[in-house]
């Protein structure tokens, strides 16, 4: 018992609960401390019980020897030696018993300890000072319940089930705040983007109306207007005036015509005024200063040709005359990620707008399917250049433009011309999958294969001898003759159902001198395009001999039939 109390007594985490204002790097190395002191306590234990075992050992002994003692020099049945046997077996089990109570004592403050470290390890505690303040808020919870089983009457059971789903809400509703507040960062981003923006077009738009010329014609112009064309007039005085080239009476050497031209051309070239910006001149300004930059540039090198501004208006007219480009979604065939990018690029050229202007219109014009691969590119890629976020996202579309490819090429292959449908409308079709179906192949080669399917398509026409040699006729592009020929042809059937009557024969025509054919001949014109195509069919009986030519051709018109008699 003395030495528990001397175990409480020095125990740091005792004394860390009376002294609760120790700094917390004392606490730590109280605490580890307090391990030490655990393990030096349990190897105590062990090693009371061993003592205990060994003294209850040696008592016994020392009685036998007592006893042994005696006897040499007492005999048996000696009344001294009988009483002091006595005694001594007397004490002895007093001390064994004395010795017996201790050894449960020790035992017992095993157990007890064990059951300790049970429960410290099922609350988690590591220390006995976590040990304590676990114990402490059990013994708060344990009184909370208390009041709300007093003020609600529930269970138990009903009360840790109503804490447990109060637990998850508590989760949920803190991860919902947390995607509120990314969702407001976001939003904030993307108002700022679009006052930039907004900021930007209003700018411009400011600098365009202060550029653009304000008199009207007919009407006197400006005094400023006036002033800038004197100005302009005294410059080109002052600069023919003060140069040597009009004053001296010989010429500087020639060196070379292209020198010259390179001057020239140098001198009337016109250069683009910063990104945003519109330039306004009228056609006074072009003419005095246009005449007297190509008279000064190349010859005065004091004289530079960056001051003069260019005009930016046709630009500015040929953005606001350019149709607006389409969302692209990654979805529609029709419009594919080629289509998108060249329609980009020409409503906002790269030498108008900056890169980062660029990638916020490229942005706003994503969505669905494309945003969704947009948002997945790496973030140095998103927040690089223009040119690497087109080549990534270009990247990206490589598959499925494979994927469009092999359902064009399935497209192709199924694609017939039906009875109702025209050539030039089976002809749109054809190019239209032809391009997404063979898009490495060349010019020609493509040519070629439309070619190819479109006369499988008219094989079975009377007239495709006539295709045929169209097909086949010297020229770049065998597949514009075959179809120019196959639409004359179809024109030609169109214009012959037109002037052909109910009854099956042809109208009068509108000379009286001209009677109308029969119908038999339209026949006759195809056989003579049959034969043409296959000659065998011509021969008669086998021998192999051409037709006769008189027999091949028809009546005329005006011949008078005879008849004989046998």
């Amino acid at each position: 018992m003395d030495v528990n109390a001397g175990r409480q007594k020095n125990d740091p985490c005792a004394v860390a609960d009376k002294q609760q204002a120790v700094p917390t790097v004392m606490e730590q190395m109280e605490c580890s401390e307090a391990g030490a002191d655990q393990v030096a306590a349990r190897e105590r234990e062990f090693g009371e019980l061993k003592v205990c075992n060994t003294l209850a050992k040696k008592v016994k002994e020392a009685e036998i020897m007592v006893n042994a003692e005696v006897a040499k020099y007492w005999r048996i049945g000696d009344e001294k030696r009988e009483k002091f046997e006595e005694v001594a077996r007397s004490s002895t089990e007093q001390l064994v018993d004395q010795i017996t109570y201790l050894k449960e004592l020790c035992i017992r403050s095993k157990q007890e300890r064990d059951s300790f470290e049970q429960i410290k390890a099922s609350l988690g505690c590591e220390t006995q000072l976590d040990f304590v303040q676990s114990v402490e808020m059990l013994v708060e919870k344990a009184a909370i319940i208390e009041a709300i089983k007093e003020s609600t009457d529930w269970p138990e059971n009903e009360i840790v089930n109503r804490c447990a789903n109060l637990e998850e809400e508590t989760t949920t509703l803190a991860r919902k705040n947390e995607e509120i507040v990314f969702l407001q960062k976001q939003l904030e981003a993307r108002e700022r983007e679009l006052e930039e923006f907004t900021s930007s077009t209003t700018r411009a738009g400011e600098q365009a109306t202060a550029n653009v010329r304000d008199d009207i014609p007919g009407e006197p112009k400006t005094d400023a207007y006036l002033t800038r064309q004197q100005t302009i007039r005294r410059m080109k005085q002052d600069w023919c005036a003060n140069n040597p080239l009009f004053q001296s009476g010989h010429e500087w050497p020639r060196t070379s015509n292209a020198w010259i031209q390179h001057n020239s051309a140098k001198s009337t070239e016109r250069k683009p005024d910063p990104p945003g910006q519109l330039a306004s001149q009228f056609p006074g300004e072009v003419s005095e200063g246009g005449s007297c930059a190509s008279s000064v540039v190349g010859l005065n090198p004091c004289v530079s040709d960056h001051g003069w501004g260019g005009d930016h208006m046709n630009t500015y007219l040929k953005y606001i005359a350019l149709p607006e480009v389409r969302v692209y979604s990654g979805r529609d065939r029709n419009y594919t990620w080629e289509n998108f990018i060249e329609a980009f690029s020409l409503k906002y050229p790269a030498h108008s707008w900056s890169g980062e202007e660029l990638k916020a219109l490229l942005k706003s014009k994503l969505t669905d399917k494309a945003m969704a691969q947009y948002e997945a590119l790496p973030a140095a890629v998103r927040h690089g250049p223009f040119e690497g976020l087109i080549a990534s996202l270009a990247n990206s579309n490589k598959v499925e433009a494979r994927t469009n490819r092999i359902i064009a090429l399935g497209i192709l292959r199924k694609l017939r011309k039906t009875g109702a449908q025209s050539v030039a409308e089976y002809c749109v079709e054809l190019e239209r999958w032809s391009v997404s179906a063979y898009p490495e192949l060349d010019k020609q080669a493509l040519a070629t294969a439309r070619a190819q399917q479109l006369y499988e398509q008219l094989v079975n026409w009377p007239e495709s001898y006539h295709l045929l040699e169209a097909m086949e006729r010297d020229g770049p592009n065998a597949y514009m003759n075959l179809k120019e020929a196959a639409m004359r042809v179809e024109r030609r059937r169109l214009t012959m159902d037109s002037v052909r009557d109910p009854s099956g024969g042809v109208t009068q025509k509108r000379h009286s001198d001209v009677r109308a054919q029969p119908w038999r001949e339209t026949a006759w014109v195809k056989d003579r395009i049959t034969k043409a195509v296959d000659p065998r069919k011509d021969n008669r009986n086998g021998s192999g001999e051409p037709p006769d030519r008189n027999e091949s051709l028809p009546p005329p018109r005006n011949a008078q039939i005879k008849c004989y008699k046998r």
